[in-house]
């Protein structure tokens, strides 16, 4: 069973007794714990989950000492002795706390940045052109967790408490000698961006519709399709122009023949929505009001 000690120190002239309000520790710390499994997902998208465990704390400011471990059954462990697997988890592990030190880093040097292209190189590393003309080389893997919004908010409730009065300083260290520090004055560098939705696909289709409501208000009216209701824009001003002036009416039953185009987005929250916009109502149906009369077939009366 591989494990690494992670050690965080929170300091400042608020936290010199060594107390601080558990409401400030504990987002921060499930924070830091989310933002490293979220890396371990990354890397090793197949692979076990690791535990990660609070040890006791040392005196002095506010420090908390964090045991990261991959796996906790015995057995496997005695497995991994004999077949040399202990290392590799070991290196995984400390990988993942390097990723995340070289995440924080990232951010530290990207603030107030944009990208301009990305070169990969054959090393396993990447080469950032920045809109400063300057550039930076990073390990992919570095770029691939500076770039996860898992991560990122992560790594945001990690340092939030930097924004309270008193808390001057958070530093991160292990016993592979992987430090590094974030000032309260670089705090809110680390906000999380806002993820963009993303468009997935646009097609458009003649379909029948039938009016469930009409929405002037706010331009969507409520149609349903035999199989579900939905909410779709009219982009038909022609259309809209004749039902203000009452030139159509509708009844219960009447359906529409529409070219409809539907766009599927993915929203930041990663769900994703579907709109509906109505391009051109090719065709308004009425209704049925009366019952067809089922007349006899005079070819059949013939044949009596």
């Amino acid at each position: 069973m591989a494990k690494v000690d992670l050690t965080v120190h929170y300091s400042g002239p608020a936290l010199n007794d060594g107390r601080m309000p558990i409401t400030d520790l504990a987002p921060a710390l499930l924070g830091l714990s989310n933002a490293i499994q979220a890396i371990r997902e990354i890397e090793d998208p197949s692979g076990d989950p690791i535990s990660i465990d609070i040890q006791a704390t040392s005196r002095g400011s506010f420090v908390v000492d964090f045991l990261i471990a991959n796996g906790s059954d015995f057995i496997r462990y005695a497995a991994d002795l004999l077949n040399g697997e202990n290392s590799t988890a070991f290196i995984n592990l400390t990988g993942y706390i390097s990723i995340f030190s070289g995440v924080v880093q990232l951010i530290k040097k990207m603030f107030g940045h944009k990208i301009r292209s990305v070169i990969k190189n054959q090393d396993g590393q990447v080469t950032l052109h920045l809109d400063d003309d300057t550039s930076l080389t990073v390990p992919a893997s570095h770029l691939r967790a500076f770039q996860d919004l898992e991560v990122r908010k992560s790594i945001e409730q990690t340092v939030r408490p930097l924004k309270r009065s008193g808390v001057d300083l958070i530093e991160f260290s292990s016993t592979k000698n992987i430090a590094v520090s974030i000032a309260s004055s670089e705090a809110d560098d680390f906000d999380s961006p806002v993820a963009k939705s993303e468009e997935l696909q646009s097609s458009t289709s003649e379909v029948y519709l039938q009016l469930v409501s009409v929405a002037f208000e706010h331009g969507k009216w409520k149609f349903s399709d035999g199989s579900s209701q939905f909410f779709a824009k009219i982009a038909d001003t022609d259309f809209l122009t004749n039902v203000r002036k009452n030139e159509v009416q509708f009844g219960s039953t009447d359906s529409l023949r529409v070219r409809m185009r539907t766009i599927q987005t993915m929203t930041e929250g990663g769900n994703i929505t579907a709109e509906h916009i109505i391009e051109k109502v090719l065709e308004h149906r009425k209704g049925s009001r009366e019952i067809e009369l089922d007349f006899e077939d005079p070819a059949e009366n013939s044949k009596s």
